[in-house]
This record gives structure tokens, sequence and C-alpha cells, in this order.
């Protein structure tokens, strides 16, 4: 008796504490500003499903929300176990979660680790293995893959090969074509006469039998010039996970003209070139398109469908504007003004089928705190405007980011 009584009270201690918990978090939450999203065209319907995930930044701290419509909801006021699978949702994922649910059961919330063909659905994480004083570790790909028709799952793990660990490796994207599988990785090392060299590699992972098939050198680069800085990136595509059979890359050089002048660096200029980079994994074709003049450094470029459009946002001067440019074409359209009422502080950009959503935060400490514009891609109309506004004013020490469109 007396056993079940210390049992009882612990856990209605625990219980207790856990109410005590979260009454102090909702209490706490009460004091955080709540949104709305206004409609001023267009209507509610395009962004109805739409969800906004930002940050309410205060001096102390920083409090992840996301809003669909009227509804604001900040991290902490999720379920715990809900928590735990993230606070992110994706249209993708949760669609595959209806169509596969065994499949997709205790899987990760992060969709670019997924990806899909008409014939299978993987997931795909690099694993560093354990090591050592006396050994390194042992990098390996670990995949998941689901078999569409059959519903057959299964799991390989496939090592990455001795010769290629010799340089940090990350996994940059992953393209599931047909049955194949394709692993884009970035692999850095330091040569002998301190320069750093890099190289993409693409491993080729024949589906049907887990099998590493090639390992392909696509592209290297040396960076050797401290004044150079050149990043070579997947561009973000569209919001799918369905691959496409070419991959796009953004080659960024910032030549930032470095001299030395008495013992000291100078700056003399600050000059940004650009190039596109399209190869295709059954060709294992390479070609390059410089990109157009008139896109400045800082623009947020986006593929679309494809591969073969590119959506390019910028800011030039106290417009928003969006350049639409096809691979290789010598033609170019006239760039869509977007209708902003003030000089943007940050902008945020997402596609979604065939509609582009660009969201522009405002400088200020009042209640509107930014703008959301929606474009239909095909005719390139402005559809939709509407306004964030929060239930109270901001004062100094307070901001509000939107960082990602959903």
């Amino acid at each position: 008796m007396v056993k079940h009584w210390k049992v009882t009270t612990m856990v209605v201690c625990i219980i207790g504490m856990f109410v005590i918990y979260y009454m102090d978090v909702a209490n706490e939450v009460e004091t955080y500003p709540s949104f709305t999203l206004t409609t001023e065209k267009g209507s509610f319907d395009s962004v109805q499903m739409l969800h906004l995930y930002g940050d309410y930044e205060t001096n102390a701290s920083t409090h992840l929300f996301s809003l669909n419509g009227k509804e604001t909801m900040y991290v902490q006021q999720m379920p715990y176990l809900e928590r735990l699978s993230g606070f992110y949702r994706y249209a993708e994922l949760e669609r595959l979660k209806q169509l596969y649910p065994s499949y997709m059961r205790g899987k990760n919330n992060d969709v670019s680790t997924f990806s899909e063909s008409d014939f299978y659905i993987v997931q795909a994480e690099l694993n560093w293995g354990k090591s050592s004083a006396s050994t390194s570790s042992h990098v390996s790909f670990d995949l998941s893959v689901l078999h569409k028709e059959l519903h057959k799952d299964a799991r390989f793990h496939i090592d990455v090969p001795q010769s290629d660990q010799d340089s940090f490796l990350s996994l940059e994207d992953m393209y599931t074509v047909g049955e194949r599988l394709y692993l884009v990785t970035n692999h850095l090392r330091e040569s002998n006469d301190g320069s750093t060299l890099f190289e993409l590699r693409v491993y080729t992972i024949q589906l049907d039998r887990g099998k590493l098939t090639n390992s392909d050198v696509i592209y290297t680069w040396e960076q050797e010039n401290p004044g150079e800085e050149i990043q070579v990136t997947s561009i973000k595509r569209n919001h799918s996970i369905i691959a496409d059979q070419r991959m796009l890359l953004l080659r960024r050089v910032n030549d930032a003209g470095i001299e030395i002048e008495n013992d000291q660096k100078v700056i003399k200029s600050n000059e940004v070139d650009y190039e596109f980079i399209a190869y295709d994994f059954r060709t294992k074709g390479l070609e390059t398109y410089k990109i157009p003049r008139d896109v400045k450094d800082g623009a947020q470029i986006i593929s679309y469908e494809d591969n073969s459009d590119v959506y390019m946002i910028q800011e030039n001067g106290d417009e928003l504007e969006i350049i639409e440019w096809k691979l290789g074409s010598d033609e170019q359209t006239e760039p869509i003004t977007v209708p902003i009422n003030r000089k943007p502080n940050m902008y945020t950009t997402s596609f979604i089928k065939e509609h582009l959503y660009v969201y522009v935060s405002e400088e200020s400490y009042g209640k509107n705190i930014g703008e959301l514009h929606v474009f239909y891609v095909p005719t390139g109309e402005w559809i939709y405007y509407g306004e964030v506004i929060a239930d109270r004013s901001l004062s100094n020490g307070e901001n509000v980011i939107i960082h990602k469109i959903e």
C-alpha cells in the first residue's frame, strides 16, 4: 500500500509540474502579438491554405510562429509530441503521408531529404558513422526506398568510396529520375600550395538493387585568390520533390579586387559575376549560360518547372522586380514590378504549383508588418495582395521576420 502511495504521489507531482509549465507558457504567449492576413486585392481563396512562418524577436528572445489567415500559432502552443516531429508543415510531405502512411511513419519532417519519380520515393541522408582516436569515421548514404506500385519498401546503407573520403563532403541535393537516384555532393580539400579545391560529384544509385553504379566528378573549381569568393550551389526548385532529369546550378564569383598597400589589404572594387550551369543526369552533358546583365548582386534566383525557366527577384532602387528568363534565350521579357507600398526591408519568395508568392516586410514599429503578393506565373498576372497586421503596435526592440512560405 505504501509503495502504491509513493508511486501515485510521484505521478501527481509530475502531472502537476507539466500543468504549471503549460500554464506559465500560456500566460507568456498571451503577451506575444498575434497577426492577421487581410485581403486588399483578389480572393482569400488564393491564400487560405497558405502558411507564413516567421520569428517574433525581442531584445531577449526569439519565438517561432506560423500564420494561416487569421490564426497565429507559436511553437510553444503546440502539443509536446507534435513539436517533436517539427513545426513546419510541407504540402509535399503531407501528400506522401496521406498516400503512403506506412512508409512515412517515423520519417523526419525535412522535405529536402526526399525525392520522387514515377516509380520510387526516396529519403536519403548522409551518415558520418562513428570515429575514435584510432579510427576515422566512414561516410555512407542511408536510403529508405519505396516502390510506389508494388508498395514495397527497403533500406540501403551505401558506403561512399574510400578514395572520396579524403576531403570534407556535404550532400547538396538529390534527384530521383526513373529507377535511378542521383546524389549531388560537394567536396572540399586544401592543396599543398594553400589554395582550396572544390568539386561537385554525382553518385548514381540503381534503386531496384540498392547499388552504387557510378561516381562522376561533374564540376571543379579552385579558390586561390583571398579576395575572390566562388560559390556553386543548386538553385532552389519549385515546391515539388518530383525531379526533372536536369539539375540547375548557379556559379557566383565575387571579386573584391583586394590589393596590398602599405601592408594593408585594400578593396579596390567589388564585381560580381553570375552564370548558370545545367547538368543532364542521363546524358551527363554540361552546359553553361551567362546570366542577363540587368540582374543585380543579391537577387533571389528560383528555377521553375523543368529547370528551363529561371525567375530572378531583386531590388532595383525603391522597387522590387521579377525577371523571367529562358536559359540560352537571347530574348528577355520586361520585368514585372511588384506593386509594393514602401521600400522593401526584407523579402521572401516561394513557388507553389503555378503561383509565385512574394512577401515583403516593412521597416516600421506600427501594426503593419508586411505585404503578401501573389502572381499567376503563366501570364504574370498580379492576382492577390494582402497585408499582415499585428493586433498591437510593435515597439523598439520588437521585430517580426517572415522567412518561409508553404
